[in-house]
């Protein structure tokens, strides 16, 4: 079966706030799980923490459950407030049910 995987430009390349992205990395390991348009978030409907670490939770996979624990930090080390409202930077998600995975797609 030939390859059949497609190059997408990334949303976070489309946003006019691309330049000051959200940039999610995995805590112990710095792989980048997510980059989100700040824009694309606060007219999404849910401009909260809690839209982008259910977005992040369908990515992963965990050994326990596709949907562990996920706790999401900024780069001081202060977690971020659920219900607040998004801002661009580095964030760090520290994962329950080490080791992870990237989900291959949105069908499996």
């Amino acid at each position: 079966m030939p390859n059949t995987v497609q190059a997408y430009p990334l949303a976070v390349h489309s946003w006019r706030s691309a330049r000051d992205p959200i940039l999610i990395r995995h805590a112990k390991t710095s792989t980048l799980i997510a980059s989100f348009p700040v824009e694309f978030v606060e007219k999404g409907g849910d401009n909260s923490w809690r839209y982008v670490i259910d977005v992040v939770g369908q990515l992963i996979e965990t050994a326990t459950s596709p949907r562990s624990a996920q706790l999401l930090e900024d780069a001081s080390g202060s977690a971020v407030r659920v219900d607040g409202p998004v801002y661009s930077g580095a964030f760090w998600l520290k994962i329950d049910g080490e080791p992870f995975s990237l989900n291959r797609s949105p069908e499996r």
